[in-house]
Order: structure tokens, then sequence, then C-alpha cells
């Protein structure tokens, strides 16, 4: 880990370094995106599960709402 630093210190891409936005992961990453826009270490286990929470709680606001 201390090599990957330092290698992304040297060539500038500190700031690819990140750490996933899922409370329940934390795991360091590389950001390959273009944009440097990423959150996850992998969208399909850190990010589906985030996205399909938040898409539950909506869905339950809905309903709450339609009903009410």
């Amino acid at each position: 880990m201390v090599g990957i630093v330092f290698c992304a210190q040297l060539e500038s891409q500190w700031s690819r370094l990140k750490v996933c936005a899922s409370d329940e992961c934390r795991w360091a990453f590389f950001d390959s995106s273009r944009n440097r826009g990423g959150t996850w270490c992998q969208m399909e286990t850190c990010g589906n599960r985030i996205k399909s929470r938040a898409y539950r709680r909506r869905t339950a606001t809905q309903r709450v709402r339609a009903s009410g």
C-alpha cells in the first residue's frame, strides 16, 4: 500500500486514491474514471447496494404518501 501511495504522489495522481463511500466497506481504491468521479470500490457490490437501498427508501416513501 505504501508503494502505491508513493507512486501516486510521484505521478501527480494522488487525488485518484479514494476511500469507498459505503460505510460497510471503506476500502481504498484507485479511481480510474475519466472525470475522477468514482465513489465506490466496485459498482457491482458497494454501488449496487447503496443505490438499491436508496431506491427502496424512495419507493417506500412514495407508497406511504399515496396511501395516506
